[in-house]
């Protein structure tokens, strides 16, 4: 943790508050399974190199490398989330 003694969003009376950045690598649904395999795993060992664990602390970043299917399901659960959000406020796009 970043700064430990910082209570969080929710311990600061906003319970539920689950807000996070993240980033990933997506390719064309068609690209073939074995070069996602290679491209997934290839990736995710740089991510458990020490220099780049320690690139990313440098920036507050924490290193989470997922399987092709498991960052969809999250992708999907992300997409659901914001899509209420944006209901619920009556966000538009003008």
């Amino acid at each position: 943790m970043l700064m430990p003694d910082v209570p969080t969003v929710s311990e600061a009376g906003l319970p539920g508050f689950d807000v996070t950045s993240w980033y990933g690598v997506f390719a064309p649904g068609a690209l073939p399974k074995n070069l996602v395999a290679k491209v997934n795993g290839d990736i995710a060992a740089i991510l458990e190199t020490q220099d780049m664990k320690e690139q990313l602390g440098k920036l507050g970043a924490e290193p989470g490398a997922q399987s092709p299917e498991d960052f969809a399901r999250f992708v999907r659960a992300e997409i659901a989330k914001w899509a209420k959000v944006v209901r619920e406020s009556g966000a538009t796009v003008d």
